[in-house]
């Protein structure tokens, strides 16, 4: 029954990461370039008309936007919403219960610190070499991350197996495979359409 799950658990996130092929590119908050760093600064010192210029550029500079937004682009790909939509709600549960059992119980595991260093790592790949970045490839490294990290937090969640347990699993993936296919276009609210 475990192994059932967990594959079907597989399919739906599968399922679900399949409707993000018809993006090019991330959206704002999820794209944080060089270029968009120079742009919020820009933007925010010109907003500052009328303050002493020493503490409009201790406010606004570049040091300061590049850990607040990158801090901001990464949280965005943790966002519980950005996760469901893009490995549906029980992908989305099983990265939530991975990440609690990598911060209580597993924090020795070498696959989960891979898999964890991977999925803060990759995002800042697209701040470095952006023109160079393909989205498919990025996407594709993503889906894998995020998908292991699903199955290992569902896997481990259903280890000792009752029937709470595979319930909660199953409503989660029939809420899934429902919202797949009522909200079809859930996705462009964090990509951009082809």
């Amino acid at each position: 029954m475990k192994f059932f799950l967990i594959l079907l658990t597989w399919i739906i996130e599968l399922l679900a990461f399949k409707r993000w092929f018809s993006c090019w590119l991330f959206n704002n908050f999820l794209y944080y370039t060089s270029n968009t760093l120079t742009a919020r600064v820009i933007d925010a010192i010109n907003n500052d008309r009328g303050m002493p210029h020493l503490v409009t550029h201790m406010l606004h500079n570049k040091v300061l936007y590049f850990f607040w937004g990158s801090l901001q682009t990464l949280l965005g790909y943790w966002d519980i919403q950005f996760l469901s939509s893009f490995i549906g709600f029980v992908g989305a549960f099983g990265v939530v219960i991975a990440l609690w059992y990598f911060l209580t119980k597993d924090s020795h595991n070498k696959l989960l610190w891979i898999l964890f260093s991977l999925s803060i790592i990759v995002p800042f790949t697209e701040m470095v070499f952006q023109p160079n970045v393909i989205f498919f490839w990025k996407l594709l490294i993503f889906g894998v991350i995020f998908q292991a990290i699903s199955l290992y937090g569902l896997s481990r969640f259903l280890v000792e197996a009752t029937t709470l347990k595979y319930s909660i699993i199953i409503a989660l993936s029939i809420i899934s495979i429902v919202a797949i296919f009522i909200f079809p276009f859930s996705q462009y609210a964090f990509c951009l359409k082809i």
